[in-house]
């Protein structure tokens, strides 16, 4: 569980909150809903607010099994709060009555739960009164529900010897509760945003055809790893200070107005680009990639570099045997048929049946059409 913590002195709670501390504290949570790390910097105020306050807000609320449990806290150790989180929730005969209670309700719990009561728990005795926390102090604060279970939950205990904050917590918890909510809301759906992005992140990173985006100025953008590959190897094209070049003037000529064209006039081109090398050119597509901002995008294949296929991938996904798998990645390399026989140590006969058992599997009828089958699936991706 991920937990952040402050531990201080505090000066004494005053009979009343001004407006300014609100509106403080309001802010703050609007800007944690953007910016998460500045819960801790909410609960430090809350309980600055209310005096010598200890604050445990749970952003999301630990269940059994879960690990994405989420809390800060102002007065608590990182060790009570982790402990909490891990042994006690289970535990807190606090926690059936706030479960029952309506998202956006505020409570003082000890109405509910006699402290009498309290005391007598394994809760009490072992986290609460360890840490000095009074049996009758405690304000609640539901946040977020899901069905019956707890999403997010506020807490302010009061201190032994700390000053009867009570009615001043429930004012103040009554009136922060609904930008709570709102920005946990928002916290969650840029949270989910977030992920989508680094998927899809990932998922480009990861495809074996190479891709570099440019902007009005010509000036990449972003790359992915294959294309990083190409740039490294600065042969045929390299990154300048102005951009993505060819290595030939002609060649360079063309894909610098081709860019242009894509960039402002939204048009695409294909183009070839020579090489310092002997390997072959690379294949290159210019593709406009928003309007808007004027941005284009490069989708460049090397002929010379093909992504590896795996041989368990090839036999799970068409079901070979592992001499057929063989033979595929032999073809798929350019090998006749009777050179994919010697490199695999067996007679022509022998690698014509594979062949013909791989056309059955595959439902290919030639060699050609089993290697445009196999070089258009997932497989050649890294």
């Amino acid at each position: 569980m991920a937990v952040s913590t402050r531990t201080r002195r505090i000066p004494p709670s005053r009979s009343s909150i001004q407006a300014e501390e609100r509106l403080r504290l309001i802010e703050l949570i609007y800007a944690a809903a953007v910016a998460p790390h500045l819960w801790s910097r909410f609960t430090d105020e809350l309980s600055l607010c209310l005096g010598d306050a200890v604050v445990l807000f749970h952003l999301r609320f630990p269940r059994v099994g879960s690990v994405d449990a989420r809390a800060v806290a102002t007065g608590l150790s990182d060790d009570s709060t982790e402990l909490y989180a891990t042994h006690f929730s289970e535990r807190d005969p606090l926690l059936p009555w706030v479960q029952s209670l309506r998202p956006g309700s505020v409570v003082s719990l000890h109405e509910l739960v006699r402290p009498a009561e309290l005391e007598a728990s394994a809760f009490y005795r072992e986290w609460m009164r360890p840490f000095n926390l009074l049996p009758n102090g405690v304000t609640a604060a539901l946040i977020l529900k899901d069905d019956d279970a707890i999403l997010s939950l506020l807490r302010v205990f009061r201190r032994w010897g700390g000053a009867d904050f009570r009615a001043q917590s429930l004012q103040v918890l009554q009136e922060l509760t609904p930008h709570l909510q709102r920005a946990l809301v928002v916290n969650e759906e840029l949270a989910r945003t977030e992920k989508t992005r680094i998927a899809a992140a990932t998922a480009l990173e990861r495809m074996p055809i190479a891709m570099i985006t440019v902007n009005a100025r010509l000036r990449v953008v972003a790359t992915n790893e294959a294309a990083r590959r190409i740039l490294s190897d600065a042969d045929g094209l390299s990154l300048h200070h102005d951009g993505v070049r060819a290595r030939l003037r002609a060649d360079d000529q063309v894909l610098r107005e081709a860019l242009q064209q894509a960039v402002f006039g939204g048009r695409r081109a294909v183009l070839r680009l020579n090489r310092h090398s002997s390997r072959r050119a690379l294949l290159v597509k210019v593709e406009p990639a928003d309007n808007a901002l004027h941005m284009a995008t490069l989708y460049l294949s090397d002929p010379d570099r093909n992504a590896p296929i795996l041989l368990q991938d090839l036999q799970q996904l068409f079901r070979l045997t592992v001499m057929e798998a063989r033979m595929v990645l032999a073809l798929i390399d350019g090998q006749r048929v009777d050179e994919a026989a010697a490199r695999m140590r067996v007679t022509i006969q022998t690698a014509r049946s594979y062949l013909k058992q791989i056309f059955a599997k595959t439902g290919t009828s030639r060699q050609s059409e089993l290697v445009r089958l196999i070089m258009s699936s997932p497989l050649p991706m890294p």
